[in-house]
């Protein structure tokens, strides 16, 4: 019998009822570990994870101030504590220029990409410091290195959540924590699935072959194969590192998605 990666491991997902969140829950469960999946949505978290006993679904606006000690709480309860942390929620604001850019939208990107992260990682350290396997993992974006017109405030905050990572290495590394992102390219989701077109046109097909090594959109469970290899023990030494999962779009065009 092949012995499960995350056997007895347990985890928090943020953003789980949808996309890459709901690919890392349902891969992470399926690789042994149990997990608290949050999301806002409460009507697709519920149907999400309907049939799966790993899994405690727990409804939560993560931008909120109380939401940090509310999830970890529910971990501590339902999970008797916690190994692995997934920073995955966030939202990409408006398409606006800079100069229609508000202040709102600037505040309201940062407080649920970056700050819900940061708030997060602080109120689960007692809980990870009590594991032998502590591992966080943010879900940032190649957005924060690149750089894509009408986005100021979501590549602002993916680069931000890159910074935040690596400075957690380094804080938390003594102890035994990892902290490490993820970075998607042009990965379909509940977020982009109106934005990217149609792969089957011919405007799609000339995206991707503009876009992309490999010719084809990412799909969530392309980057939750990167959050399971990060959360095991293959990757115990690995820390404040930015893993790129992204069909080749960063060594490509830099400017591809503009």
């Amino acid at each position: 019998m092949p012995i499960s990666m995350l056997a007895d491991r347990r985890a928090l997902v943020t953003g789980a009822a949808d996309g890459i969140g709901h690919a890392i829950t349902e891969l992470f469960t399926a690789e042994g570990a149990e997990v608290v999946a949050v999301d806002i949505n409460s009507d697709r978290l519920g149907s999400a994870f309907r049939s799966n006993p790993r899994v405690h679904s727990f409804i939560q606006d993560i931008s909120a101030p109380e939401a940090a000690g509310r999830l970890v709480d529910e971990a501590r309860t339902k999970l008797g504590g916690l190994d692995i942390l997934v920073n995955n929620a966030g939202t990409p604001g408006e398409f606006k220029s800079l100069t229609e850019s508000s202040d709102q939208t600037w505040d309201k990107v940062m407080s649920l990409n970056l700050r819900a992260a940061f708030r997060l990682i602080r109120a689960a350290l007692p809980l990870l410091r009590q594991s032998r396997h502590g591992r966080i993992i943010n879900t940032s974006s190649v957005c924060g290195q690149m750089g894509i017109t009408f986005l100021s405030a979501y590549c602002a905050s993916k680069a931000g959540l890159v910074g935040l990572t690596r400075s957690v290495a380094v804080e938390l590394g003594a102890e035994g924590i990892t902290a490490n992102c993820i970075l998607p390219g042009n990965t379909v989701t509940g977020l982009t699935r109106g934005v990217f077109p149609n792969a089957e046109t011919e405007e799609g097909k000339r995206f991707i072959a503009r876009t992309s090594v490999i010719p084809r959109y990412g799909q969530p469970e392309d980057l939750a194969g990167a959050a399971l290899y990060l959360a095991s023990d293959l990757a115990s030494y690995v820390t404040g590192q930015s893993i790129v999962v992204d069909g080749g779009l960063t060594i490509r065009i830099p400017n591809a998605l503009d």
